[in-house]
């Protein structure tokens, strides 16, 4: 009896031995790539649906990553955005946006994750300082909006099973530096295509 009741004591300490270590090891997040170009075919903003506020034009965000592993912690600085390019206003709905170019680069902060680990369906990253001008010609008002630590611009990036990332949606709210009679807005959840800097390749996220 006593043999049996070691034997169980030992496997039942090698289960629980192999969780702590399969959670140690998803400790971290490891990117295929630490430069990264996202371009969205039409990112949407919403000022007001009931005015019929909403701007959509075709947008290119590239950034890098410190390094390629990063650790789970919210808020942590992990990278910037470097670059932000706009349409020009015949291929954009609902007016022209303009990007204040100077305040790049913006802050990539890591925000969240969704999902069981090491099993994760999406990672949410922030950027803070995004900085834009949007013209409204219907109302004749240009406005400036800037994300904050308080209220960041979201990155929601869909991890595949096999840890390829699909699409990242755009998602937040932009509040507005201009004051009245400047809207808030709020991102349409458009989805983007991401690949590595400078080539076709997809990025993929894994956990390590």
């Amino acid at each position: 009896m006593n043999v049996r009741r070691r034997l169980l004591a030992a496997v039942a300490a090698a289960v629980l031995a192999g969780a702590v270590a399969g959670t140690a090891s998803a400790g971290r997040l490891s990117w295929s790539s630490q430069n990264l170009r996202m371009t969205w075919s039409a990112m949407t903003f919403i000022a007001s649906e009931e005015l019929g506020i909403m701007w959509s034009c075709p947008v290119t965000l590239e950034g890098s990553f410190h390094a390629r592993t990063m650790v789970k912690t919210v808020n942590a600085l992990i990278g910037y955005i470097t670059r932000a390019a706009i349409a020009p206003a015949p291929v954009c709905t609902g007016g022209q946006a303009t990007v204040l170019s100077e305040t790049l680069p913006w802050h990539f902060r890591y925000a969240a994750f969704t999902g069981t680990l090491p099993n994760i369906t999406t990672t949410t990253l922030n950027i803070v300082g995004e900085s834009i001008f949007f013209d409204f010609p219907a109302f004749g008002i240009r406005c400036l909006y800037r994300s904050t630590a308080a209220e960041p611009i979201r990155l929601r990036f869909a991890r595949e099973a096999g840890g390829t990332i699909s699409s990242v949606t755009n998602e937040g709210r932009y509040p507005t530096t201009s004051g009245f009679p400047c809207p808030p807005m709020a991102g349409g959840g458009t989805t983007s295509n991401v690949t590595v800097l400078g080539a076709a390749t997809r990025v993929t996220l894994t956990l390590i």
